[in-house]
């Protein structure tokens, strides 16, 4: 992994001595290592306005000193209300941070004379960092970064990005992003400028949502040409690591369900809660436009299950019978069988309020393949039973054996209660024999 290619891009570098020019703050010897390797910064020596934070999205990385002021004057002496200065600094940057980390996602690196535990203790404190979410801020104190005029800035770096997987996986698919959407967009400049309008009017002839249509096919464009994104394994793979159930369940259900939908535009795999019936629509999308007026959807009913009972540990699935398909955590991070016995026909306006969200492919694709081949399936005549040689003898001989099963262990049953009676028989005797034993001390003594 090659930490400089991974955090290169614009970076914006936040301290009171960035402008220094004599050299002497460690921050000056960190940006020139950047410098160095070609990284370009925008240097402020206070925290910016809001107004900033929109652009902020297209920056790499921030680098972040904690003490934004200075307690003595230009001539040296102390400046009064230093307790006061210092507290309206934390609250600037805590108030910057907690607005730049609800406006994008980037790495923050906190560089600081100040001690480390220090600045942590304060972010917790102000809910910056929390306990049970990770957040992309790395705090480190300058004099760990710059020991002997040696800048260890990437090393640093490294080390935390090998105790955080996350944000290296993160940070590498946003690097196989933008590649791809760089090349996208210039292959699509180098054709026909109006294909935008040729793909709208070809959505309208269809009847379909020409915003949908359109921002798929740039989707699927761009993840076309993000495969395949090369991961290192050592830095994903770590030992004795334990994962919350929840928080592996979000994940997954992003990858199953989706809430961020059109209300007015129905599709293959809708999924509405009505009235705490839920119903998935399995009407194949290009039936489902609405021509002429109509938009009916085709309904089969759906219920939350206990992922435990049926989970198959050796192939990652569930246990299903031909009739169903089980599939989660979807809506409400909740596991949910799909029953294929009943179809409902509705019209999509009279429903479209209780709209959820709707299952995602490949998802919706197997439960949808699933149902086709239950109402074309084909069923065999029973076998009488005198067809099969020897039945009865057969089941006469299972229930003898599970009889024997049984009596053996009922016997066990009956030693280990022997056992234990023996066992509750000496305790008794054991406690007479003391009792006795204390009398005779008692009398004695008189």
């Amino acid at each position: 992994m090659n930490i400089e290619e991974l955090f290169s891009g614009v970076g914006l570098v936040i301290d009171d001595k960035v402008n220094v020019t004599n050299g002497e703050d460690r921050i000056t010897k960190i940006v020139d290592l950047l410098e160095n390797k070609n990284i370009p910064l925008i240097k402020r020596n206070s925290i910016p306005n809001q107004e900033i934070l929109e652009h902020c999205k297209n920056l790499n990385f921030i680098l972040l000193d904690w003490e934004l002021y200075s307690l003595t004057s230009e001539d040296g002496m102390p400046l009064p209300n230093s307790q006061v200065i210092e507290k309206e600094n934390e609250n600037c940057i805590v108030d910057f941070l907690k607005k730049i980390l609800d406006k994008c996602f980037l790495p923050i690196f906190i560089f600081s004379n100040k001690a480390e535990e220090s600045i942590i203790n304060i972010l917790k404190e102000k809910r910056v960092i929390k306990e049970n979410i990770s957040r992309p801020i790395f705090v480190k104190s300058k004099s760990d970064i710059v020991i002997d005029n040696n800048v260890l800035v990437f090393q640093k770096i490294e080390e935390w990005i090998n105790a955080m997987p996350s944000i290296y996986v993160l940070k590498e698919w946003d690097r196989a992003f933008l590649n791809a959407k760089t090349n996208l967009f210039k292959d699509l400049l180098a054709g026909d400028v109006h294909w935008p309008q040729v793909l709208w009017e070809t959505s309208a002839l269809d009847g379909v949502n020409a915003n949908e249509e359109l921002a798929q096919v740039l989707t699927q464009n761009i993840l076309a040409r993000m495969q395949p994104v090369q991961f290192e394994k050592d830095k994903i793979i770590k030992e004795n690591i334990q994962c919350e159930t929840l928080k592996v369940q979000t994940i997954l259900k992003a990858q199953r369900f989706t809430e961020n939908i059109d209300i007015e535009s129905s599709n293959t795999g809708d999924f509405f809660d009505i009235n705490g019936q839920c119903k998935i629509n399995i009407r194949p999308a290009c039936d489902c436009v609405g021509r002429n007026g109509m938009k009916k959807v085709y309904l089969i009913n759906c219920q939350p299950f206990n992922p435990k009972i049926d989970f198959q540990a050796q192939y990652g699935n569930f246990s299903e019978r031909n009739n169903e398909a089980k599939i989660g955590p979807l809506y409400k991070n909740k596991f949910y069988t799909f029953s294929f016995k009943e179809m409902e026909i509705a019209e999509y306006n009279d429903i479209k309020q209780y709209k959820k969200g709707r299952i995602l492919m490949p998802f919706i694709t197997y439960i949808t393949e699933k149902y086709s081949l239950y109402i074309q399936r084909q069923g065999l005549p029973r076998i009488p039973k005198i067809a099969i040689p020897n039945y009865e003898e057969q089941k006469e001989d299972e229930n003898d054996k599970e009889l024997e099963v049984l009596k053996a262990e009922n016997l066990k049953l009956q030693e280990q209660n022997k056992d234990l009676l023996k066992q509750e028989v000496i305790t008794k005797s054991c406690r007479t024999t003391i009792r006795y034993v204390q009398r005779g001390r008692k009398r004695k003594k008189k």
